[in-house]
């Protein structure tokens, strides 16, 4: 618990502190964002689901609400985490075919090419 209280904390405060951005970022169209949500949910669901039936397959665990309650959040939380890479994934190479944007990274002195 202190340390989800110190996250948001520390979160808050760089909101607060950090500097406004030169260049804001693209934005999706409202499809496209729409798709990204679905398929971010999906992959909660999915993995959730799974959580679950894994307990199907583990005679020694007991079947009670609370262990398939865990074991759904367990997978919950791995499907939003492959559902989330598989999306940043995706965003980069779509910028990298579509020749990127400048972005952020020159304001921060970071430069998208290598060797530069």
């Amino acid at each position: 618990m202190f340390g989800a209280v110190t996250i948001v904390w520390w979160t808050l405060r760089w909101f607060r502190h950090a500097p406004s951005m030169a260049n804001p970022p693209h934005r999706l169209p409202a499809r496209a964002a729409a798709l990204a949500v679905g398929s971010l949910l999906a992959g909660t669901a999915v993995g959730g689901l799974l959580g679950a039936a894994t307990l199907i397959n583990q005679p020694d665990l007991p079947r009670t609400a609370h262990m398939t309650i865990v074991s759904a959040v367990e997978g919950a939380i791995a499907g939003l985490a492959l559902a989330l890479t598989t999306y940043s994934l995706t965003w980069r190479a779509a910028d990298l075919r579509s020749g990127g944007r400048p972005g952020n990274a020159q304001q921060y002195g970071l430069s998208r090419r290598r060797g530069s």
